[in-house]
């Protein structure tokens, strides 16, 4: 086994100092104390760090993918990119936005990043092992971001989509409602996703003793409204029907609240709504304030950030999956029974 290479994050916490301002010391870049500079050169050669990674310092790319699904997430995922971009300017770290198309291959996208000089690379939603296998073996490194059934194989920061789950259906059975039904729509891209999510609401409902009726999870094609309408119809139409709904995201959640509108149903009067989130923006006057798991992407994109910091100045090869987790943020689409 080789020797253990020292993180960035071992100096600053040695150090007592921030990750970004032990980069900047040891790229020798940035404005940092003469006596944060001395403590942190210290600690590193005490500690035995070498800088060993021929990409430190090289341009960061975040992949940006340019298919229909994104027109969804880019208000979702915008504060991950943003802390990206902070985190690089901190360290004087040129980053650069790429777009790509699922019908990408790896040598092509290896070739665009190769042209723009990119060493590392930050992933939103996109991409398969093939692709990283073909980066990572070509010196560019890769962080997955919210990509979770790539966890096992890549550095990756995602979100715990499974308390997630689990803590909005109690958030429901906490307003006493006892008949939840569960709504989804395939992402063939994401299947950990599904079930992960699916999973988390079915152990709230089962360790509280609920029932979990397979007719109560219903699955939409999210581009067919119409067929959405028609199983909306006859879940609601059961006697006894559900009171809450717990729905995939907050981009179904506002469908099913507009199809719901149609059918002569409110919210949260007749029933009530928890959605993981925020992909809406809420600020937004025509947008229901849906109660949902928020999701900090922002904070995402810092760990990420730093994440790739690590990588870029240390060529160990063990590999980190960070989790972050979801709030509650109550708007007012839930009621007491």
């Amino acid at each position: 086994m080789g020797k253990k290479m020292i993180k960035l994050s071992e100096i600053a916490r040695e150090a007592e100092v921030s990750i970004a301002a032990v980069s900047m010391v040891l790229n020798k870049k940035g404005r940092i104390s003469d006596e944060v500079r001395n403590r942190v050169l210290k600690t590193a050669q005490e500690m035995g760090y070498k800088k060993k990674h021929p990409n430190a310092g090289s341009m960061w790319g975040i992949l940006l993918p340019m298919e229909d699904f994104w027109d969804n997430v880019w208000h979702f995922m915008k504060p991950a990119m943003h802390s990206i971009l902070n985190v690089a300017k901190e360290n004087s770290i040129h980053c650069s936005l790429v777009p790509v198309y699922d019908e990408y291959d790896s040598d092509y996208l290896l070739s665009t990043l190769q042209q723009q000089n990119i060493g590392s690379v930050f992933s939103f939603h996109y991409g398969t092992a093939r692709i990283f296998d073909t980066l990572e073996n070509n010196d560019i490194q890769v962080v997955i971001v919210n990509k979770s059934n790539l966890q096992d194989g890549y550095y990756s920061v995602c979100v715990d989509d499974f308390q997630g789950a689990y803590e909005g259906t109690k958030h429901l059975i906490g307003k006493n409602h006892t008949r939840i039904a569960y709504i989804d729509y395939p992402i063939p891209t994401l299947p950990n996703l599904l079930s992960d999510r699916y999973f988390g609401f079915r152990k709230a409902m089962e360790e509280t003793g609920l029932p979990t009726p397979e007719n109560w999870h219903i699955t939409v094609n999210f581009n067919d409204i119409p067929e959405t309408k028609v199983k909306l119809h006859k879940i609601i139409e059961t006697d006894p029907a559900p009171t809450a709904f717990f729905i995939h995201d907050d981009i179904l959640a506002n469908r099913i609240i507009h199809l719901l509108g149609e059918l002569g149903r409110h919210i949260p009067e007749d029933f009530s709504i928890v959605a993981p989130g925020d992909t809406l923006n809420y600020s937004f006057p025509e947008i229901p304030q849906i109660t949902t798991m928020s999701i900090n992407t922002g904070l995402m994109g810092k760990y990420a950030a730093e994440m790739m910091l690590e990588r870029n100045m240390n060529s160990y090869s063990e590999r980190h999956v960070l989790k972050i987790k979801q709030q509650l943020i109550i708007r007012g689409s839930t009621l007491s029974l």
